[in-house]
């Protein structure tokens, strides 16, 4: 179970492939909806805060991806030998896909996406294939496509991705024992830091929590996501989505450079974008405070009736004053 999903009501919806994706729901039931996208490999961490924050005013829903946390593998399978499927089997447009159907099944007509990373791309194919079923988007330290290109503002990761891959079909058991005893350990710390985490902002539970995700993920499942996140691009699109946006973007982001945030938000049809300043691709966890006051003063903002009222809202303070 992700660390924001202890408590939360589970849901398994069934994919027409068998997959069977867990979902967790918490907050108020009758408010409106907002659905929370991870990155790969992730199962909820990057929400830690601000899940439980927008429980206490809306119905947050929260999937696991195919491969990842508490849902099957693509095809339905749990355990045992791993099964090459089609190449777009962890496709972001499966993944959207896959969303959608979340909502199907949960009776929700309209959320607002919210997605970190990789599921900033989902969020905006969801958004592409189904504007109407879109509130508003908020998209948190991650890239409207192809981000294998700009990670470092270098596209070394795409070039060593596919030998990678093969590594891991030759040797999963092998990546995957090396990946459960290294990550979520004080050395898994200590490199995160070196390479993007301010470890001053960041606990190490966070983190660590973080990392015993990562490294439950197999690691084939992990490289095929990555390899077609990397390959996905909604550049054509965005113009068009013209629903209310919000984009984040980490000033010290290495994973997916702020400039990248400036062009999408440039390029989206009705956004606002925000600097968090020192912010790294963890910034939702660095300055927790900061974006919850921005993603909700957003979501009272633009999106109506997503939220329930604050307790000292204009009504409360006419009553008050009567």
């Amino acid at each position: 179970m992700g660390v924001i999903d202890e408590g939360a009501i589970r849901h398994e919806t069934e994919r027409p492939d068998g997959t069977r994706l867990a979902v967790f729901e918490s907050g108020i039931h009758d408010a409106g909806s907002v659905l929370l996208l991870d990155g790969v490999g992730c199962d909820g961490f990057i929400w830690r805060y601000l899940a439980p924050a927008l429980a206490t005013r809306t119905r947050v829903v929260h999937p696991h991806y195919r491969g990842h946390g508490e849902s099957s593998w693509a095809g339905g399978e749990t355990g045992g030998r791993y099964r090459r499927h089609a190449a777009d089997g962890y496709g972001i447009d499966v993944l959207a896909d896959d969303s959608l159907a979340v909502m199907d099944e949960l009776g929700i007509d309209r959320a607002v996406l919210i997605g970190h990373s990789m599921g900033v791309q989902v969020a905006l194919e969801m958004a592409t294939r189904a504007p109407e079923r879109v509130t508003g988007i908020v998209l948190v330290c991650g890239s409207y496509g192809r981000p294998l290109d700009t990670v470092y503002d270098s596209a070394m990761l795409g070039k060593v991705l596919p030998a990678a891959r093969i590594m891991a079909e030759q040797f999963p058991e092998v990546l995957s024992g090396v990946m459960k005893r290294l990550l979520p350990t004080e050395l898994g710390w200590w490199m995160a830091r070196l390479l993007e985490v301010d470890g001053r902002l960041v606990t190490r539970d966070d983190m660590l929590a973080y990392l015993g995700h990562m490294a439950a993920i197999d690691p084939r499942i992990f490289l095929e996501t990555l390899d077609a996140a990397g390959e996905h691009t909604a550049e054509a699109a965005l113009p068009g989505l013209t629903m209310p946006s919000l984009v984040l973007g980490g000033e010290r982001d290495g994973f997916t450079p702020y400039w990248v945030s400036e062009v999408m938000a440039r390029r989206l049809g009705n956004a606002e974008l925000q600097l968090l300043r020192g912010g790294t691709h963890t910034a939702s966890l660095e300055h927790r405070e900061l974006v919850e006051r921005l993603v909700t003063d957003f979501l009272d903002r633009r999106c109506p009736g997503v939220l329930e009222a604050r307790p000292d809202t204009d009504d409360t303070l006419a009553q008050k004053q009567a």
